[in-house]
């Protein structure tokens, strides 16, 4: 049952992948739109920190460029965390790419790619000479990896070395038990929680949820 049950879902997904390529495919061959009207490339940004992140890898932090002294809103873009980037400048012929690491209102940080890592900060604050441009990597790569990985998990399913426990347990049907009651010895530390957040931790330990997922 588990195994039609991964089969069932990596075939969905292929069917949304090939949908979504095909459509970011036909938005970018739009003749009506211009380049700088497009949500999914930011145009006249700075960067406004260098610093190292998770695995000594290059972070910076990109704002609108601005003579103003505090930073402003970023027009409205599709950029989000996890998203492989690329970052432009019309006065270099380097063009580093790497992943969104963070997104705010404000700036966009991204974690550049290892090739740039053994870089000093102070030398890639140089290179990267405003006004800069952020443009999304390839579709047709973030494509491939991904059909990769549903690949990965419809060959491997509950059988993977590493995530085989975390399959199962995403792809066993459970009962349809939606009462959350948190054990009557659960105690939280931080005794300020409102709702919510006991909420989300009674949910954390329901026996009948393996995997719980809590953004915030």
């Amino acid at each position: 049952m588990t195994d039609a049950a991964i089969r069932a879902f990596c075939a969905q997904q292929r069917e949304w992948l090939d949908l979504e390529l095909q459509s970011s495919e036909e938005e970018v061959k739009d003749p009506n739109a211009t380049e700088e009207g497009r949500s999914h490339v930011l145009h006249q940004l700075e960067t406004s920190d260098v610093s190292v992140g998770l695995y000594g890898r290059t972070v910076v932090r990109l704002i609108a460029l601005t003579s103003e002294s505090t930073e402003v809103l970023l027009p409205s873009h599709r950029f989000t965390t996890g998203d492989e980037v690329e970052i432009r400048s019309k006065a270099e012929k380097d063009h580093p790419s790497g992943v969104v690491s963070e997104v705010s209102e404000t700036y966009i940080s991204i974690a550049l790619f290892p090739s740039r890592k053994n870089k000093d900060d102070d030398n890639d604050n140089e290179q990267l000479s405003p006004p800069l441009s952020l443009f999304p990597k390839s579709s047709i790569e973030v494509h491939r990896k991904l059909i990769a990985a549903l690949d990965e998990l419809e060959k491997q399913g509950t059988n993977h070395s590493i995530a085989g426990k975390v399959v199962q347990a995403l792809f066993e049907v459970q009962d349809d038990k939606t009462s959350i009651q948190a054990p009557s010895s659960l105690q939280p530390f931080n005794t300020k929680l409102d709702h919510s957040q006991l909420e989300a931790i009674a949910f954390a330990h329901t026996p009948h949820c393996p995997i719980s997922l809590i953004h915030g």
